[in-house]
């Protein structure tokens, strides 16, 4: 196929053609240069919040003068030493939630979710067990957004999407926000931003029109979306041939065996930081001091405020997530030094030999949950966009045999110093599904044969209906009740 007649195709495609060559430029010049990782174990960097913090005479007077409608709150009056304890720190990142605004990286493609040759790889033997599930739903699945996905199932039927909880979510934490402004009459702010997101040209229209038939249901009703729903588009990028074929790397012409047929796949979520930019300034400028960024599928990725009255209490500019990891932690990054020293985030498969982390224990996983205090990150973005790495991610599924290249997200920590690393437990905050199998594992479906695999399954599986309480407000059976009630999902 000659050049102009793939640029056409792939401009059909939604692919943007420019954006591929200049990339794909890159590739070919060798220009992405090989980096030294180091797995953590210890840094002084990596803290928890379960025992509080204590607080200086002068961080408080800066608190209190910074954000003056939490100066009602009996201990911070005091003059003596202060230690926020976690029940206070979650008092004053409620009453700041104003302030802050809830970030969704929803420009995934999902390709690998619901892919017959990815789930089978991750797990022969999860897949012989759930096999039967598989065919049934992952058909469905096609082409659809993550964000549109059911976030559990039953053996008869799935439920609600993971888009859906996450607007229940947001609005659980508003009416906590109310609650305590009543205890200590304290007047009540709207919001003037609740959430953005990041889609891709490919999946936006799915996910906004989702968006709005989730407006209208009952279980939406609330002020905090009198804010603005903020989003921008990230454009899709061609994949490119396999390292097998050698160089120079070419556009892949070849998806799901269709000859001369090329595949747009979303350049990683890495891209946030250019396509969010105008985004981030217009939330400074509507009020907004703190925001977070996590993936659509992570049911753990919730908003603590005990972090949001961390970063407002200190000067640090960027908190990260990180479990220990597990047997289930197979697609993903870890937390590792650079050759600087620095810390930083490094993918399984993509930036480090997965060979090279087998034996160190306790690896720290990434759950994809990353805070930041805006002005700060503000200042530091165009550099993050200048210095991002590009990685290039071989890959075997269903569309055929290519190669992705793509930007990672927390590849960013070096640049968003000075941060924190908050230890956590992966059945709190890292429930989140990249292949469909693992979804049928967190609904708890064949948990007793799935636990003779994967041991850790059962403690997983009895977070979610904990998590569906505290966090969204709801139970299991309230939620496939109102699925049914006011519309079915894939």
């Amino acid at each position: 196929m000659n050049s102009e007649d793939l640029k056409q195709k792939c401009l059909t495609a939604g692919i943007d053609w420019e954006l591929t060559n200049q990339l794909l430029e890159k590739v070919n010049a060798k220009s992405i240069s090989p980096q030294v990782f180091e797995p953590v174990v210890h840094h002084p960097d990596l803290m928890s919040l379960d025992q509080g913090i204590d607080l200086e005479e002068k961080q408080k007077n800066v608190l209190l003068h910074t954000f003056p409608q939490i100066s009602r709150l009996p201990y911070l009056q005091t003059k003596d030493p202060l230690h926020l304890d976690s029940e206070k720190l979650v008092e004053i990142g409620t009453l700041l939630y104003p302030t802050y605004s809830y970030g969704i990286l929803n420009g995934g493609s999902a390709s690998s979710y619901a892919d017959t040759t990815k789930n089978h790889s991750y797990s022969p033997e999860l897949y012989a067990i759930y096999e039967e599930l598989f065919k049934t739903y992952a058909p469905r699945l096609q082409g659809l957004p993550k964000a549109l996905a059911p976030a559990w199932y039953t053996p008869k039927a799935p439920g609600p999407t993971f888009l859906e909880l996450k607007f229940r979510m947001i609005k659980t934490m508003y009416e906590r926000y109310e609650q305590i402004t009543h205890k200590y009459n304290i007047p009540v702010q709207g919001h003037p931003a609740p959430l953005f997101q990041m889609l891709n040209t490919k999946n936006a229209s799915h996910i906004r029109k989702a968006q709005q038939d989730i407006l209208k249901t009952e279980f939406c009703t609330s002020s905090v979306w009198e804010g603005s729903i903020y989003e921008a588009e990230q454009a899709l990028i061609a994949a490119i041939t396999h390292e097998k074929l050698g160089y120079p790397r070419r556009v892949f012409q070849s998806a799901f065996g269709n000859s001369g047929e090329p595949y747009g796949l979303p350049g990683g979520h890495g891209q946030q930081f250019h396509v969010l930019r105008n985004i981030y300034k217009e939330l400074y400028a509507q009020g907004i001091h703190f925001v977070s960024i996590g993936n659509i599928d992570n049911l753990g990725y919730t908003i603590d405020p005990r972090i949001i009255a961390y970063l407002a209490c200190t000067s640090v500019c960027s908190i990260y997530e990180f479990s220990p990891r597990t047997a289930l932690d197979k697609k993903g990054g870890i937390l590792v030094t650079d050759e600087h020293g620095r810390l930083t985030c490094a993918d399984i498969g993509v930036s480090i030999d997965p060979s090279s982390i087998s034996q160190i224990e306790p690896t720290y996983f990434n759950c994809a949950n990353g805070w930041f205090r805006l002005s700060a990150l503000l200042e530091k973005l165009e550099d993050i966009i200048e210095n991002l790495p590009l990685r290039i991610s071989n890959q075997s599924k269903d569309a055929g045999d290519y190669a992705q290249i793509e930007m990672i997200t927390w590849e960013a920590m070096p640049y968003t110093q000075p941060l924190k690393v908050l230890c956590v437990k992966k059945k709190d905050r890292l429930l989140s599904a990249k292949m469909i199998l693992e979804t049928f594992i967190l609904s708890n479906i064949h948990l007793e044969r799935v636990t003779s695999i994967f041991p850790y399954a059962a403690e997983l599986g009895s977070s979610i209906s904990q998590l569906l309480n505290t966090q969204y407000n709801t139970s299991l059976d309230e939620l496939f009740t109102e699925k049914h009630k006011h519309h079915e999902t894939p």
